[in-house]
């Protein structure tokens, strides 16, 4: 990693996290396969090859089924590795230092699942057999380090006089809407802000929509604007508590038996 001037790019090379996370399912998955090539032996090594995939993809669908979400961290971690050195002072002023440092690109959405489906939205624990994980603000403050004090984010939006203008004025800056989250970090590789403020209100919003919750399409919830009170930095706010009710409030909202339910709230944070 290399940095220059104020205006220059901060590099920064792809890497993903991954986790090893194995089933007894997936073990007789393979089982399947060897023995399957043992019975039947083809000449055709190409089309074995192929069959056996799609018994491993079958087997492995049974036994650990996959979550489909969202909220994934993709665009946030292509974001971090564009900022200049000067949008990354702002971030660490804003609260989020600690996302700085984030080198998640995407979750194992088996892995996932399994752990949404073991949350207890009544206790907010997951419970993994033998122990039960707490999921508390102390929790999310520990795992992203972000502003866990401060006045309640999800304000009466009614309360603030120029809310409505707020948000219109944010979602006018792009071309069409909704915002999607590509359209965001296009903003920030421009780079083209006259101020701060605007670069931190659009952090902000890709940070919601990646970490904690989007629409059903996976765009900006741009309304989120009008939550934060203006007479406030955003570090001022409490964040951790606003990803908690999301949590709680998403889990009630998808379905595990769907295939068209989708789980749109802070995936990533539950499963780091």
């Amino acid at each position: 990693m290399k940095e220059t001037t104020d205006g220059d790019r901060v590099d920064g090379k792809d890497e993903d996290v991954k986790g090893d996370y194995e089933e007894d399912c997936e073990m007789n998955a393979v089982d399947q396969i060897f023995k399957f090539k043992k019975r039947k032996k083809s000449k055709n090594i190409k089309k074995r090859k192929s069959g056996s995939k799609k018994r491993v993809r079958a087997k492995r669908s049974k036994c650990l089924p996959s979550i489909r979400t969202r909220t994934s961290p993709n665009k946030l971690f292509e974001a971090v590795m564009i900022l200049t050195r000067r949008q990354r002072n702002v971030v660490r002023s804003m609260g989020f230092g600690k996302i700085l440092n984030l080198r998640v690109s995407d979750v194992n959405a088996h892995l996932a699942y399994f752990v949404v489906d073991s949350l207890d939205t009544d206790k907010m624990e997951i419970n993994v057999g033998d122990r039960k994980i707490k999921v508390n603000k102390e929790g999310v403050r520990r795992i992203i380090g972000v502003p866990y004090r401060g006045i309640w984010v999800v304000c009466d939006a009614a309360g603030c006089a120029d809310a409505e203008a707020r948000v219109n004025t944010w979602k006018n800056r792009f071309v069409k809407t909704p915002v999607s989250c590509k359209m965001i970090v296009d903003k920030i590789r421009e780079n083209s802000y006259a101020d701060d403020e605007t670069f931190k209100m659009d952090f902000a919003m890709l940070f919601i929509a990646t970490m904690i919750a989007s629409t059903k399409n996976g765009n900006a919830m741009y309304t989120m604007l009008g939550w934060f009170c203006l007479s406030k930095e955003f570090r001022e706010h409490n964040w951790c508590q606003l990803i908690i009710d999301t949590i709680r409030v998403c889990k009630s909202d998808w379905d595990r038996d769907a295939r068209n339910s989708f789980f749109r709230g802070p995936l990533t944070i539950l499963v780091v």
